[in-house]
């Protein structure tokens, strides 16, 4: 099993992404693409409308293939 070491600055951020899911309106999706996270929210009609681009945040929305994507790595977390 391979071994990844978070810094307390990574671990802040995943901490913050949590938070965020907790209270996230199920009215919002986020969408991966061309590089920018997109917030989007259903129209009149249903269609999902853009209503934001974030940037700055690295994001892939594809799907990884087996050797692309370790999914059984051993997290070591910063001691707090």
């Amino acid at each position: 099993m391979s071994i990844v070491t978070l810094t307390t600055e990574e671990a802040r951020a995943i901490n913050s992404l949590i938070r965020l899911a907790k209270k996230w309106p199920e009215s919002l999706r986020l969408f991966s693409h061309a590089g920018a996270l997109i917030v989007t929210k259903a129209n009149r009609h249903g269609v999902q409308a853009t209503v934001s681009y974030i940037e700055g945040i690295p994001n892939d929305g594809g799907d990884p293939g087996d050797d692309e994507l370790d999914q059984h790595a051993g997290i070591e977390w910063p001691q707090t």
